[in-house]
């Protein structure tokens, strides 16, 4: 008995300690988050159309710089060709000045049109490199607010991405941010799925993430996930304001 007593007491500690080590042994639910993307879409279309508009600019100069070389190479082949048959003793002066004087007038086209595809390339490069920032989502949001439990949330610094708890009591999570001096809204639908592990610890899983339809003051919205299942701590949202 004395046995029994000792065997039951040297059993419940090695339990308590084994429990002391365990995350989640005080059955603690995580939180499940999704992230946010905040991109400005009306500086974004006006951005694209002038790298467009840029784009074609720099094709257009490289195409009459190309057809400029293969003319002034051409006029600089016929040049040498008069100098030898004047130096033969043919009578070519007045070719050989106006050929020279068109050799000129293309080299100084040349030169125009390589320092304006120079002036082009480096307006488009520094265009691309403001679209990649913009496209990051590199924006200051003031406030965050989730709707569903009527908390706030004050960001100290501007980031790509603002992780959001969602609503694991319900299948709906209501967001609000403020932006710019505007203030955008978004309702999620997702599943919630309780499972229970091995330990009796409880776990709320969310998943299949998706805008609720209409429910949204954004231009535009998309969903990034890493599988089809679009979990939650795993699911980006894009939004376009």
């Amino acid at each position: 008995m004395k046995f029994s007593s000792v065997f039951f007491v040297f059993i419940s500690v090695l339990l308590l300690l084994g429990c002391s080590t365990c995350d989640d042994c005080d059955g603690y639910v995580s939180e499940a988050t999704v992230a946010f993307t905040f991109i400005d879409y009306d500086s974004l279309q006006i951005l694209t159309e002038e790298i467009d508009l840029f784009a074609d600019s720099v094709s257009r100069s490289d195409s009459v710089e190309t057809e400029l070389t293969l003319l002034y190479n051409y006029l600089n082949d016929s040049l040498i060709i008069i100098n030898d048959s004047i130096a033969n003793g043919g009578s070519l002066d007045v070719q050989l000045v106006v050929f020279s004087d068109f050799i000129s007038e293309v080299d100084s086209l040349l030169i125009d049109y390589s320092y304006l595809n120079d002036y082009y390339t480096e307006v488009l490069d520094s265009l691309n490199q403001l679209q990649t920032i913009l496209l990051s989502g590199e924006v200051m949001v003031d406030t965050i607010f989730n709707l569903s439990d009527d908390r706030y949330y004050l960001p100290e610094a501007t980031q790509a991405e603002y992780v959001v708890p969602l609503n694991y009591n319900d299948t709906i999570s209501s967001m609000g941010f403020w932006i710019d001096n505007a203030f955008y809204f978004i309702q999620l639908q997702h599943t919630n799925e309780l499972t229970i592990d091995v330990r009796g610890n409880a776990k709320v899983s969310l998943k299949q993430i998706n805008v609720t339809e209409d429910a949204h003051n954004f231009t535009e919205i998309t969903i990034q996930c890493k599988n089809s299942y679009c979990r939650a701590n795993e699911t980006i949202v894009v939004c376009y304001y």
